[in-house]
């Protein structure tokens, strides 16, 4: 499976080993636009961050692949730049997936993830992953909760509704 990635989504799996190596069994590479690597490896670099050079080692794999926007991919762009709120990365890897015919992105944001559904894409929080791996058995219920429990303490955003949903969808898997 391919998938294009927001700059968040990449961050906060790069900040974990475990996630990053969940996300090497579940896809096959992930594509990223100029703006992503822009704001994920080289700013990361630029303010010493581990998760960057993370990133850039998985460029050298050949798992994450920079990708550029065509013409089609920047006349999207064009459209949703007139949304308020999106960040550029957003709007490229929306941009991008729709270019590639890749239906599936890894987007946390709300408002991303409401723009990419309307424009026909299946948005994936880095939350569900985990839910994925465990129901594949990549990982099991306690490992899953363990990296469900580091992401949130590098500051992903997780209402404790959301946390209850996904702590309840990963023991149905069990």
């Amino acid at each position: 499976m391919q998938t294009v990635a927001d700059t968040s989504a990449l961050i906060y799996t790069a900040k974990n080993q475990e996630f990053t190596q969940i996300l090497k069994k579940i896809f096959q590479n992930i594509y990223i636009p100029p703006s992503v690597h822009q704001e994920s490896i080289i700013k990361g670099k630029e303010l010493g961050k581990q998760d960057a050079l993370i990133l850039e080692k998985m460029i050298e794999e050949d798992f994450l692949i920079l990708k550029p926007l065509n013409k089609y991919g920047k006349e999207i762009k064009e459209k949703i730049q007139k949304t308020k709120g999106l960040g550029n990365g957003e709007i490229e890897a929306i941009s991008l997936a729709k270019q590639m015919n890749i239906e599936k992105i890894l987007i946390d944001d709300q408002l991303a993830s409401k723009t990419a559904k309307a424009l026909g894409l299946k948005p994936i929080p880095i939350t569900y992953i985990l839910i994925l791996a465990t129901r594949k058995g990549i990982i099991n219920l306690k490992e899953g909760l363990k990296i469900l429990h580091q992401t949130i303490n590098e500051g992903y955003h997780l209402s404790a509704e959301d946390y209850i949903a996904i702590k309840n969808k990963m023991e149905k898997t069990q």
